[in-house]
């Protein structure tokens, strides 16, 4: 006679090793709502649908904010700054969309001063 799995539901037959593999997103009992902050800082969000979602199904969380707020998918090249420079403020007010690393990085570097 078959039983159910208390921890993914699906029917399991007697003599047969059972695993959970369906854990994934709101399924894995230490879901915390699809965002998860890495070390450097920045915010990961669960959207598994999404083009540009990595192998876990997570994206950038201040590239999702920017694509809703213009309407359309971001171009791979394209680079969204953190105007005030903290990684996991993803406020639209605070972001701002760049076409290439090459303009992010002007506004990173440092001003030369000129010699006298």
């Amino acid at each position: 006679m078959k039983r159910k799995c208390k921890k993914c539901g699906c029917f399991i037959s007697p003599n047969i090793k059972h695993t959970c593999t369906d854990w994934k997103g709101s399924k894995n009992p230490r879901w915390i709502g699809g965002v998860r902050k890495t070390s450097n800082g920045y915010l990961w969000e669960y959207c598994p649908k999404h083009p540009f979602a990595d192998n876990q199904g997570y994206m950038l969380q201040h590239r999702l904010v920017m694509e809703k707020y213009i309407k359309r998918f971001l171009l791979p090249l394209e680079i969204v700054h953190h105007i005030n420079e903290i990684r996991d403020d993803n406020r639209i007010e605070n972001l701002q969309l760049l076409q290439n690393i090459g303009k992010h990085n002007t506004i990173h570097k440092p001003k030369r001063r000129k010699k006298d």
